[in-house]
């Protein structure tokens, strides 16, 4: 990992982090949608690159219970033809992991929710980034790639994140997630970056995020 990726969570952050105990085997069947693997995917963009009217989007902190909570989600698994099969929280586990940032409630939470915003078939690439990479093939005339593998998407995203630090306002982005910060909060930093400025309305995430805390309120009642 680059050196820029730097601190992991602060002692007193991960002393403070709990575990509660099946939550993560429910919210991981609650978003079961594997993430795409075509490496010749082609079509689209991201539904979320037209811009459409603006919506009134509450922005405000919500609290998630068991927000700061570690998960442990587990890995991926191999579908009846030996095909890795990745789900939106495992993958989201797996970005967490490279950015040094804790697989804590809050942070599965909103990278889940700024998958399915995105609601690509771009093949290992869940979050539509454009980051080039060896091999990769292009998705659509926007610039989005498919990737070959886990691994590469992987790359290709935190690469972006990487080049995009402090002149796009994704250091904000991995700033929140490295302290767990509320979903709201780390939204909103997606939504006023460069990632996709003006999209949905300029609902961007903030308008799925909402969804996605419900369904991991509701796995907690199970």
């Amino acid at each position: 990992m680059k050196l820029w990726i730097g601190a992991t969570c602060a002692a007193a952050l991960v002393a403070a982090c709990g575990q509660i105990g099946n939550v993560h085997r429910h919210f991981v069947a609650e978003y079961t949608q594997p993430i795409a693997v075509s490496t010749t995917a082609h079509g689209a963009s991201a539904k979320t690159r037209i811009v459409t009217r603006r919506k009134t989007v509450f922005t405000g902190p919500q609290h998630v219970p068991g927000g700061t909570a570690i998960l442990n989600v587990p890995p991926p698994t191999r579908g009846p033809n030996g095909e890795l099969v990745v789900t939106w929280p495992q993958w989201s586990a797996l970005l967490l992991d490279r950015l040094h940032a804790p697989r804590c409630a809050n942070n599965l939470i909103v990278i889940v929710a700024w998958a399915q915003q995105e609601g690509t078939a771009a093949g290992w690439n869940p979050l539509a980034t454009t980051y080039d990479e060896p091999g990769a093939t292009l998705f659509n005339s926007a610039g989005v790639r498919n990737y070959a593998s886990l691994q590469q998407g992987l790359d290709a995203t935190v690469g972006t994140l990487r080049l995009g630090f402090s002149s796009h306002g994704y250091g904000a982005i991995v700033q929140d997630l490295r302290v767990c910060a509320d979903p709201i909060t780390t939204a909103t930093a997606i939504n006023a970056s460069d990632w996709c400025r003006g999209c949905s309305g300029g609902a961007y995430v903030l308008g799925t995020v909402a969804e996605v805390i419900r369904a991991y309120v509701a796995s907690q009642k199970r």
